[in-house]
């Protein structure tokens, strides 16, 4: 009986990350925190592992850099749009809101607690 399901043959780990040598080949640096840095500043998204702290490169980062994550997928949007809440203001309308409320506070009391 043949199974409905293709069989593909599953990635080893190590194919889907940097080997310390190629991470050295790369920065030129064999402290995990110089190399983190060096990723860094290329652009190359990398991170610390907590277990062994040694860098680790997604080959992908790599091999196609600045590939988007998925095609057709939206960009990133601001929270205020999401959820319709309030857009930007000019600078000029926060100044005068600013005054509008400094006026307002202008015959109020403060209330000190004696500490």
């Amino acid at each position: 009986m043949t199974s409905p399901y293709q069989e593909t043959e599953m990635s080893e780990p190590s194919d889907l990350v940097l080997s310390p040598e190629e991470i050295y080949a790369i920065t030129h640096y064999k402290l995990p925190k110089k190399q983190l840095a060096a990723l860094q500043e290329m652009g190359i998204p990398a991170y610390l592992r907590k277990v062994d702290h040694t860098v680790c490169v997604l080959r992908a980062h790599v091999t196609n850099p600045g590939a988007p994550a998925a095609p057709g997928a939206p960009g990133p949007v601001r929270k205020s749009v999401r959820e319709g809440g309030p857009q930007l203001k000019s600078s000029r309308e926060l100044e005068k809101r600013g005054r509008d409320f400094l006026k307002s506070c202008e015959g109020m009391k403060l209330r000190v607690k004696p500490s």
